[in-house]
């Protein structure tokens, strides 16, 4: 029997392997280290994700939440279930539609072409802390809500909060710090804009000036645990998932030149570079009931692992999934989650993708 653990050596230098042999062998996988679930299939891990009856976020969604158990749960938009859940991201969703987001793609398109001007002629660069990060944290910092002038100090937080060692499973202690700073510094944000009489102009003002969130009147944590949120999803995610992109493009260079050639391509293209390079190697639900999937029967109350990469190389939903073919056509995708909490910033992020990649191939199409 195949022994999975996330923060094995093994797992963290090159998880696929132990993917396909669990979704061979133990697609419904027990880890008693953890006393939890791992699910390797593509269609377990959709139906469960729409499965918002059984399968409750109440109790968190990540790893030190629910494994390690070292982070606490406040309430936001990834650990309320339905009804508050529903009420609250359709309030919020206004910002972040297909229409709300394209009013950045000026901005986004000069503040590339910008950072390449100065980078282009150094010769090299690395393509995460020198073009995606500082264009992807200004950014966000001006669609979310938070201080454009704070976007380099917020981003080294949020930096330092997901860094990992190699001799440390899980968060480091200098993760836990930073964890502490940005809480902190969100709280004061919302308590300064609360005093100055918040108006929600942005989402992040939004939940600042939302007088019940879950249901109950927020406490300044609370009131943290969601600026959290809006800040590690809108500024840590994108420069690997372009990094991996521009990456896997140099690895096949006939296809990176037929994106050249035609740039209508890239969307495309770039949703193929997530599903083989998934950014989020897994989130957890808790089980409210006993569940039984796969004559595997699951006891309530116990955390259940959603291997997201696992499921985009299920050979049952995507034809060769090993192979990178930016001409593939999925039916279904869980790049971005999928249900009640697939991620709110799927429209910006295809947009950030769509512009660095035309710029940053126009600018050198054979880095």
């Amino acid at each position: 029997m195949i022994d999975y653990d996330p923060f094995s050596d093994e797992a963290l230098r090159d998880p696929l392997p132990i993917y396909r042999r669990l979704r061979e062998e133990s697609p419904v996988h027990y880890l008693e280290k953890y006393d939890c679930w791992a699910l390797a299939l593509f269609d377990d891990i959709w139906r469960v994700s729409a499965d918002d009856q059984r399968f409750s976020v109440r109790q968190g969604t990540s790893a030190p939440q629910l494994l390690s158990k070292i982070l606490p749960v406040f309430p936001n938009l990834n650990a309320i279930d339905p009804p508050h859940h529903t009420e609250l991201r359709r309030e919020i969703w206004r910002w972040f539609t297909p229409r709300a987001v394209r009013q950045y793609e000026p901005e986004l398109r000069r503040l590339t072409r910008e950072r390449l001007e100065e980078l282009v002629p150094r010769g090299g660069f690395d393509v995460m802390d020198d073009l995606a990060f500082p264009v992807s944290s200004r950014m966000a910092c001006i669609m979310v809500g938070f201080p454009p002038e704070d976007a380099e100090f917020l981003v080294e937080l949020v930096r330092r909060f997901f860094r990992r060692e190699d001799d440390t499973p899980g968060m480091t202690e200098d993760g836990m710090a930073a964890y502490e700073e940005m809480n902190q510094y969100l709280q004061d944000l919302a308590r300064t804009r609360i005093a100055q009489g918040v108006s929600p102009d942005s989402p992040v003002d939004a939940l600042i000036a939302r007088k019940t969130l879950d249901g109950e009147r927020p406490s300044l944590e609370t009131r943290g645990s969601h600026l959290m949120l809006m800040l590690t999803g809108s500024t840590e995610t994108f420069p690997k998932t372009f990094a991996n992109a521009l990456y896997r493009l140099a690895e096949h260079p006939d296809q990176r030149a037929e994106v050249v050639a035609d740039p209508a391509l890239i969307p495309q293209a770039f949703d193929e570079c997530l599903r083989y390079d998934a950014p989020t190697q897994f989130l957890c639900r808790t089980m409210l009931e006993d569940v039984d999937i796969r004559g595997v029967k699951m006891r309530a109350e116990r955390p259940v692992m959603l291997l997201y990469p696992s499921a985009n190389r299920d050979p049952a939903e995507y034809a060769d999934p090993d192979r990178f073919d930016i001409h593939r056509r999925p039916g279904r995708s869980l790049t971005f989650g999928s249900g009640v909490h697939r991620c709110m910033g799927v429209h910006f992020a295809q947009l950030e993708g769509r512009v660095l990649l035309e710029e940053t191939l126009g600018a050198i199409p054979e880095y």
